[in-house]
């Protein structure tokens, strides 16, 4: 519990920080009016991914989807293999999505 209040703590100032930044995935997903199948379909292979991320190659490819990752991954925080909940704030935290900050504290 410690560690993810931990990482909850960082990603909170990761998206104090990030907040004035724009969106990485903003601009797609505005050019594109709604998340597509194949973008939804990702994000879900992406999530199952986080548990064994050794390389963190999932959260990258989450954080350059960006803002249609943030429910999937608020949905994520909610799991209960400690791994996944971890690696989920630590990419919201990244995303810098506000909506995503509520979760995170």
């Amino acid at each position: 519990m410690k560690c993810l209040q931990a990482a909850a703590l960082i990603c909170a100032v990761s998206l104090t920080a990030c907040a004035q930044a724009p969106n990485r995935g903003e601009l797609a997903a505005a050019q594109s009016g709604s998340v597509n199948a194949t973008v939804a379909s990702r994000i879900a292979e992406l999530l199952k991914m986080l548990e064994s991320d050794g390389d963190n190659s999932a959260i990258r490819e989450l954080i350059q989807i960006g803002t249609p990752a943030v429910d999937p991954l608020i949905g994520a925080l909610k799991s209960s293999n400690p791994t996944i909940r971890k690696q989920a704030a630590f990419a919201l935290g990244l995303i810098g999505e506000p909506r995503g900050a509520g979760h995170l504290v």
